[in-house]
């Protein structure tokens, strides 16, 4: 549909995006702890964003969509807008990798207190799957039907993913199991918590000095 024909043409693309998948996702694992879940998240709903956008106004502003005799759908994209496409769908691979892919499975291992972490992480991996299911069901019928309409609605909600973790998602780094009960027993605007949560460290490396005097 990009415009990327030949006989190896749909091997080659899963191929490659294997690949940069497999290659972007290791800075999330070297770095993860440096950067932060929110950061994380954050830019990668960007990077993710702007691909989808771009990859939408390229796509509804050139293709030519014809059906073949088993009803499969072609959008005929010239030359130019079809390599930014290709390039798009990989950036978006890319931001993914680096972000959402890996944080996704971190986060929720790290706020869940003890006595019911098992059965949590249980119901986040089945809504993960889930929902996964559920996008690869429902996106070759809305492609077929609104095109381009699908990557800007991904867009606008990866936008929209920008505020929620800004405004709803504590930052986890670096921070053990007991301290998950008092970062999540505030506030649930994550960022007007931030006071509360240095006072916390504040009094936590004051009683450390204390134990170390005496």
């Amino acid at each position: 549909q990009s415009g990327l024909t030949g006989k190896n043409a749909s091997l080659l693309a899963q191929g490659l995006s294997g690949v940069v998948n497999c290659l972007f996702t290791i800075p999330a694992i070297l770095w993860i702890d440096r950067w932060g879940r929110r950061k994380t998240l954050m830019f990668g709903s960007l990077g993710c964003g702007i691909a989808y956008f771009v990859q939408a106004v390229a796509t509804g502003a050139t293709q030519h969509k014809t059906f073949d005799e088993n009803g499969d759908l072609y959008l005929n994209l010239p030359t130019g807008p079809s390599y930014v496409v290709i390039v798009m769908i990989y950036v978006f691979i890319a931001s993914f990798a680096m972000s959402w892919g890996p944080v996704s499975w971190v986060y929720p291992s790290e706020i869940f207190p003890m006595h019911i972490r098992s059965k949590a992480n249980s119901i986040t991996t089945a809504a993960n799957w889930l929902f996964n299911f559920g996008i690869s069901l429902v996106s070759p019928i809305l492609i077929k039907h609104i095109t381009w309409g699908l990557d800007l609605i991904f867009a606008i909600i990866m936008f929209v993913s920008i505020g929620i973790v800004y405004l709803f998602f504590p930052e986890t780094k670096n921070r053990s199991l007991e301290d998950m009960e008092i970062i999540f027993g505030g506030s649930v605007w994550a960022h007007r918590d931030k006071k509360r949560i240095a006072e916390y460290d504040a009094s936590g490396m004051l009683g450390q000095v204390e134990k170390q005097n005496t």
